[in-house]
């Protein structure tokens, strides 16, 4: 019988908590703005005008 438990194999075991990390960090950062994506439409420069 094999053994089929991702901690049986030493590199499923790192694959395993690597996933679980990233998907510990990816539920952090998902509650936090960290970065939005913006489109510039136009730029003034208002000090040039006076």
């Amino acid at each position: 019988m094999t053994n089929t438990a991702p901690y049986g194999d030493p590199k499923a075991a790192r694959a395993s908590m690597k996933a679980n990390f990233y998907f510990i960090i990816d539920r952090i950062i998902g509650k936090h703005r960290t970065v939005t994506l913006v489109q510039v439409v136009a730029v003034r420069d208002e000090e040039w005008q006076r």
